[in-house]
């Protein structure tokens, strides 16, 4: 079943029959959006993390000024009757979605510590621009170009253009064949996975890879396949 949001705004328009702009508030703003379409996990030991967390602490009315905004994906989106709401419909990737947070991990994950903390963010603002109905593909190409503020690494832009489908398949089979769990990073700050560089996917270890040589990912004695 799908979800959905609500989030306070102050105003918004129709970009285009596809995207909503607005100004919301974070003191309300959701913590729970999913990431799914984001190509990596936020990390608040970044710098891009430290950075949006001493903005928004410090001084939060000016922070819609200094921030470049959060960019979701929604199958649908409308305001309430009354224009201070946008109520979101989100499908999980389950459901064949591709709905969440496009870009803008980092800035919901301080909103989520500014509130734990206790900051008074009620004067707080940021932007927010809403792409309605996007498949997958194009929900990963935003991703891809939006992810800027730092370098995204390879595995992560090969894992969006879903070219790692093959190694997860694989691997899939021989996880249900000798009943045990490989742990693999294929994309920056996965959680759940190794920080051990010898279990990253990267680019430059797909020729191996399509060779079947997966021992190469530190994840156990594992047979080339047939």
């Amino acid at each position: 079943m799908p979800k959905t949001w609500n989030i306070k705004i102050d105003n918004h328009f129709q970009a285009n029959p596809n995207c909503i702009i607005a100004t919301a508030h974070v003191d309300s703003f959701p913590i729970d959006l999913p990431l799914e379409p984001n190509i990596r996990e936020p990390n608040r030991k970044s710098a891009t993390y430290r950075q949006i967390f001493d903005s928004l602490t410090t001084q939060p009315d000016k922070f819609f000024s200094r921030h470049s905004g959060i960019v979701l994906s929604a199958n649908k989106a409308k305001p309430n009757r009354n224009k201070t709401e946008l109520e979101l419909e989100i499908l999980e990737a389950s459901e064949g979605g591709s709905d969440g947070i496009i870009n803008g991990g980092h800035t919901v994950l301080a909103f989520e510590q500014a509130k734990n903390y206790k900051y008074d963010l009620t004067e707080a603002r940021v932007k927010i621009t809403i792409h309605i109905g996007l498949t997958e593909e194009s929900a990963k190409d935003i991703a891809l170009a939006s992810n800027t503020t730092t370098p995204v690494d390879s595995r992560s832009k090969v894992n969006a253009r879903g070219d790692y489908k093959f190694i997860k398949q694989y691997l899939a089979q021989l996880e249900r064949a000798e009943d045990r769990k490989f742990r693999i990073a294929y994309y920056q700050n996965q959680s759940g996975a190794p920080r051990n560089a010898q279990c990253n996917v990267n680019s430059n270890s797909q020729f191996a890879i399509r060779n079947s040589q997966l021992r190469q990912f530190s994840v156990g004695s594992v047979p080339p396949a047939n």
